[in-house]
């Protein structure tokens, strides 16, 4: 299994898996769902575009900025996309010019993928319009100009990389067999040394169960969970169906109850 596959089966499923998710996770499910848990299909690699190749944009380009009160210097696409934050014209540069499509994916032309510096940021227009009607201007979705085969003949689908603003924990930990540990570590700054806790969520061993905190979600269709999260990224019930209507490419889904 590719080690893309494998990361998103972990946001999932907590361990690695190397078996296909059930086809049940990616069909549209009973009515009453209310949310999902989302990661890049492992069901058909063929539907999902793991291995894109990139060309064009300059990836050395950096920038200071601020970030919860302090300056981060030598911020780059890649930092910016890790943490949400958005990512300035300065920038904008680094964006690859083209994505030459693997072979495996012509067939379908996925509408989800891998970006360029890895995780699930890579998506078409498609889906860029949909998030936009439900939550206009909320996200950034930056253009790639190409799209090419894989004998480098033009396609007529246009991608964009998707950076996500809201970053929140919706686990409900109490009503979900998930658990959290724990530990510290020192971080040192200069000749300074702070002690910080570091948490980590797992799931509990048996069936698993995931609920979210309604009040957390209200107003929201994306989002992706924060690193103490064992969620990579969140989708609403309205964008679960529209993606669904809409007849994209295959995601896995794992449904979540909200109170």
């Amino acid at each position: 299994m590719h080690p893309e596959v494998q990361r998103s089966a972990q946001a999932l499923t907590g361990v690695a898996i190397a078996v296909p998710v059930s086809r049940a996770t990616t069909r549209m499910q009973e009515r009453d769902a209310m949310a999902y848990a989302v990661a890049l299909s492992q069901e058909d690699e063929e539907q999902t575009i793991f291995l894109p190749k990139f060309e064009g944009g300059d990836a050395g380009l950096t920038v200071d900025m601020e970030f919860n009160g302090r300056i981060i210097r030598g911020a780059d696409l890649s930092g910016c996309l890790l943490v949400g934050r958005p990512i300035p014209p300065e920038l904008f540069g680094s964006v690859p010019k083209r994505i030459i499509i693997p072979k495996d994916n012509e067939k379908y032309l996925p509408d989800f993928g891998v970006g360029p510096s890895g995780g699930f940021h890579l998506v078409s227009e498609a889906f860029v319009d949909i998030v936009q009607r439900l939550e206009p201007s909320r996200h950034q979705f930056l253009p790639i100009a190409e799209t090419l085969d894989s004998g480098r003949t033009l396609i007529n689908k246009r991608y964009f990389i998707m950076n996500i603003y809201t970053r929140i924990n919706a686990v409900d930990i109490g009503h979900s067999t998930v658990r959290v540990e724990e530990r510290e570590r020192i971080l040192r700054i200069g000749t300074e040394r702070k002690t910080i806790t570091i948490k980590t969520m797992h799931w509990q061993t048996g069936t698993r169960k995931l609920v979210f905190k309604r009040e957390q979600l209200e107003g929201r269709h994306i989002w992706r969970g924060t690193t103490e999260d064992i969620v990579e990224i969140g989708f609403s019930e309205e964008l679960f169906r529209a993606v669904h209507t809409a007849g994209l490419s295959p995601l896995s889904y794992m449904r979540a109850e909200e109170i």
